[in-house]
């Protein structure tokens, strides 16, 4: 095999390496973001949980404040009632008086009913509370070990960087490294350079032309597929 084929697929194995290294770290900040948003998810059933509580706890004082009004304006018409002098001003302001009163006793039965609902959220509140705390620790665990990895990996990418860099700067023919960096520049996908089987590109699976054939046997310079584009080597 040419030299100079041999370097360049020695570089070809140290930039794939580096190529998965790179998929591999660029995968976390995609998985911290799912457990990010699991967070966000615990925080958001949490608040809903405590959004009920408050709703029944604002429901309830409106509630106590109308009951109150009430009452007071029931204690007022009582204390009119000594001076009325017709008894069908009597009777109507008595019976506005019972209207008041049985209101305001519906009024505080109800209450009393979301007091006991307001006691029941607070509890559920608070078990909802106890589970949010674990599960968003558990998470965070799990985000902290993410971001460990992250680091170890982006080491990687450092040593395996230094060992492609050492092996670009051992390809000395400067027509073979600016053929791979062309082809690379096209986005053919990898391999960049690949091994005629049988009169074929093992990168595309086309045959060569009997010209390129020729030109494997002997090469002084890379040897291009017709088709896709590869370096060719035999």
């Amino acid at each position: 095999m040419n030299r100079d084929i041999e370097k360049l697929i020695t570089l070809q194995e140290k930039d794939a390496i580096v190529a998965n290294v790179k998929r591999k770290l660029s995968d976390f900040p995609k998985k911290i973001s799912a457990k990010q948003s699991g967070i966000l998810a615990v925080k958001q059933q949490l608040e809903e949980s405590a959004s009920d509580l408050r709703k029944l706890e604002v429901k309830r004082a409106s509630m106590r404040l109308q009951r109150r009004e009430l009452e007071e304006k029931a204690i007022k018409y009582k204390a009119q009632l000594p001076t009325i002098k017709k008894n069908d001003d009597y009777i109507a302001l008595n019976a506005e008086i019972d209207r008041i009163v049985k209101t305001a006793s519906e009024i505080e039965e109800e209450e009393i009913g979301i007091l006991i609902d307001i006691d029941t959220k607070k509890d559920t509140l608070t078990e909802v509370e106890k589970a949010a705390k674990i599960q968003i620790e558990a998470i965070q665990e799990e985000i902290d070990a993410l971001n460990v990895e992250a680091k170890s990996v982006q080491d990687e990418l450092i040593a395996a960087e230094d060992v492609a860099r050492k092996a670009r700067e051992c390809v000395d023919n400067p027509l073979f490294l600016s053929a791979y960096d062309r082809v690379i520049a096209t986005k053919t996908s990898a391999p960049i350079v690949v091994k005629v089987d049988k009169g074929l590109c093992t990168g595309c699976y086309l045959k060569i032309s009997g010209d390129v054939a020729d030109a494997l046997k002997a090469p002084q310079s890379p040897i291009f597929c017709e088709q896709c584009g590869r370096i060719l080597y035999q």
